[in-house]
């Protein structure tokens, strides 16, 4: 089994533990659940999406 390096584990927020709560009780509960949908007039360059996550990821722990 391959090793993971686990820097820093997060308590879950009220909401976290509510939405553990619902899934666990009834897998298919739509407590908590919500869609977007977002449209763009411009074409979107998904490369500078992807970039700006990873950015982000690499500054703050808590999104890895």
């Amino acid at each position: 089994m391959a090793q993971v390096n686990i820097k820093d584990i997060y308590p879950l927020s009220p909401m976290q533990e509510g939405m553990l709560f619902h899934s666990i009780l009834d897998a298919k509960s739509e407590a908590y659940f919500e869609q977007t949908v977002i449209t763009f007039n411009e074409v979107l360059d998904v490369h500078l999406v992807q970039q700006s996550l990873q950015q982000l990821m690499n500054r703050y722990d808590i999104f890895r």
